[in-house]
């Protein structure tokens, strides 16, 4: 070890401390990639749901880190005036090369400290909707919804977003301290059908699937109140009435969470469909009946499209 030491306080015109601390720091890098390697091994719970071992991991990960960030300091601390030195002469160039990375990192503290978002929220961000599945130093990562799907359904890709955007971008959080959205189903009937039995019908279809998440909702609206100036008064489903031109349109109005909004409007629609047709003075627009002079029944219309 000796004439190494020689060679390299001769050819750098460096002191023996500053390549016992290259050592040094080279030895903590290894030791810290093991320490971590073992404790992801031994000490993250198994068996537990993947949310708590996810935050095992990183609890581990990010601990392993600080004290390896220390044992370098510490390493480092008698040389502190050359690298100090080291450290001005590359300033200016890697404030430049670097501008993205350390922008990114600032976004990655920004993230941990405000939490705009957190694991296993639903956010959407430029434009891309997805569930937030991890969150590193340069990117976090999104299982994207939406897109070719229908109802904000996994479309299976992973998105990887700069940290940077929480800065340039709008944020858009669907679960945070709230864990419910609002939907809206429109159901269009002519106009000669029986409007008042149709929206009592819907009524009734509509408190028994969306009054027992109405209620639950609310008990939870304190939390949000605390953080947030909002104020929920109403919560409950309603249905609201508007006459078209060639229809009358009955929306539903309800709260659901937005990873069952699919689910929710397939078994509205599944009831609606069942109990419609168990009464013929309700129809579905376009579809118009008209009784012909030998007492016939028969129908016509376009379909009509939505209108806002």
């Amino acid at each position: 070890m000796e004439p190494f030491a020689a060679w390299f306080q001769a050819t750098f015109d460096a002191s023996q401390d500053l390549l016992w601390s290259i050592l040094g720091s080279i030895a903590v890098i290894v030791l810290m990639l093991i320490l971590r390697s073992v404790l992801l091994r031994v000490a993250v719970p198994r068996g537990q749901d993947a949310h708590t071992q996810y935050r095992w991991r990183k609890v581990i990960s990010y601990s392993v880190l600080g004290l390896g960030v220390l044992l370098l300091a510490v390493l480092w601390l008698p040389n502190a005036g050359y690298v100090a030195a080291l450290l001005g002469l590359f300033t200016a160039g890697l404030a430049i090369a670097l501008q993205d990375p350390l922008t990114n990192i600032t976004g990655w503290l920004f993230i941990l400290s405000n939490q705009p978002f957190s694991v296993g929220d639903r956010i959407e961000i430029d434009g891309c909707i997805g569930d937030v599945i991890d969150i590193r130093v340069f990117q976090f990562t999104m299982l994207e919804v939406g897109n070719w799907i229908e109802a904000g359904q996994s479309t299976g890709r992973i998105v990887h977003i700069p940290n940077r955007f929480v800065f340039t971008h709008m944020v858009q959080n669907f679960t945070e301290q709230f864990d419910y959205i609002w939907h809206e189903i429109p159901v269009f009937i002519t106009l000669d059908s029986n409007w008042q039995k149709a929206k009592t019908i819907l009524t009734d279809l509509l408190e028994a699937r969306a009054a027992p998440i109405a209620k639950e909702a609310m008990q939870r609206t304190g939390s949000l109140s605390e953080r947030y100036l909002i104020v929920y008064n109403k919560l409950t489903p309603t249905i609201y009435t508007r006459v078209h031109p060639h229809a009358i349109r009955l929306t539903l109005r309800f709260l659901t969470p937005p990873r069952q909004r699919r689910l929710m409007e397939h078994n509205l629609w599944e009831d609606i469909l069942t109990a419609f047709a168990e009464h013929p003075d309700i129809a579905f627009a376009p579809t118009q009946r008209i009784s012909t002079a030998d007492g016939s029944i028969v129908a016509y219309g376009d379909m009509l499209e939505e209108q806002k």
